[in-house]
């Protein structure tokens, strides 16, 4: 018999990922729980969906009242955050106390976090561990730095619309980081669920990925943007180069992208201290080997740069920010 499989937050850059491994899949009957932009995936055949909002706790006890027998939460890398996650608890508990796992893809690393004590990211950690010490059955993820995040708010595209030859962040130029493709998160969620709950409970995954540097990155992207065929705007310089912005830089462009005022001023200070030395992230060991768990390499940085060559070349040829 289909175990019965609720996700939260099926539309997002993680959630998306993980339903074309579960969606059709024999093992599950899937229901889908959406925000405000609903999946299309919730008109297949077999599929349930309910629109919730996490701020509203009758709403997840709705959800929840489906009775699933696991459940997939995520909470996105934004203010207010802990509000949701108490909500989660509280209806878990009165309305689905007999469910077997609950995979938790978390944000932040309540073990040995950034030491910035900015109110965002301390709120972050306090999200987490009110899921982890609920006393709910959950399966940690903790995936590295998205390589999403590129193109999204560290501004890669931004910066290459401006057509300078130049690409501007605010992490030091020779520091590693670890990155992962959210492809690989989605099938690394899904390969936990296809496992025994009973054995998965009380884990912890560290998903970490690809171990590079932003200046290793921009030179990737030179050899990418040399295959574009299209007639740029601008001209393709020889090569791109990377120089470190200033906080102040950084965070002007983060409220130019949509992000809000305080937000920025915190990922600004985050992102423009990011060596060696201050983040343990650099640092991030995987608890299980990410290729075990896939049974395949994981995606490398050149692979997605390569993967998304129309995204670069539009953003470079359109001469606009945030293409």
């Amino acid at each position: 018999m289909a175990e019965k499989l609720l996700v939260f937050g099926p539309a997002g850059n993680v959630g998306r990922q993980i339903l074309p491994h579960v969606v059709g899949n024999p093992k599950f009957s899937v229901c889908l729980a959406y925000h405000k932009n609903k999946p299309p995936q919730c008109d297949d055949p077999g599929v349930e969906s309910v629109q919730v909002s996490l701020e509203d706790l009758d709403s997840v006890k709705r959800a929840l009242s489906w009775a699933p027998d696991r459940i997939v939460f995520m909470v996105n890398l934004e203010p207010g955050t802990l509000p949701m996650a108490e909500n989660f608890v509280v209806a878990c508990k009165a309305v689905s106390p007999n469910v077997k796992q609950i995979v938790y893809v978390s944000e932040s690393d309540v073990d040995e976090y950034y030491p910035t004590h900015t109110a965002f990211f301390e709120e972050q950690v306090d999200t987490v561990r009110h899921v982890l010490e609920s006393g709910l059955p959950v399966t940690r993820m903790e995936p590295a730095v998205f390589m999403q995040n590129l193109a999204s708010w560290m501004g890669m595209t931004a910066e290459l619309a401006k057509g300078t030859g130049v690409v501007s962040m605010g992490i030091e130029p020779t520091t590693p980081l670890w990155w992962i493709d959210t492809r690989d998160i989605g099938e690394a969620v899904a390969r936990v669920l296809e496992r025994d709950a009973g054995r998965e409970v009380g884990k912890h995954y560290r998903m970490v990925g690809d171990y590079r540097s932003i200046e290793e990155i921009t030179e990737m992207l030179t050899g990418v943007l040399r295959g574009c065929e299209s007639e740029p705007k601008v001209p393709y310089p020889q090569r791109l180069v990377y120089e470190q912005a200033t906080r102040e830089e950084l965070r002007r462009s983060l409220v130019g992208v949509g992000i809000g005022v305080d937000l920025a001023k915190d990922l600004a200070l985050i992102v423009s201290t990011m060596h060696d030395g201050h983040f343990h992230i650099f640092d991030m060991e995987s608890s299980e080997d990410m290729e075990e768990l896939l049974g395949r390499p994981t995606i490398r940085l050149q692979q997605y740069l390569t993967d998304n060559q129309s995204l670069w070349e539009s953003a470079w040829a359109s001469g606009k920010g945030g293409a």
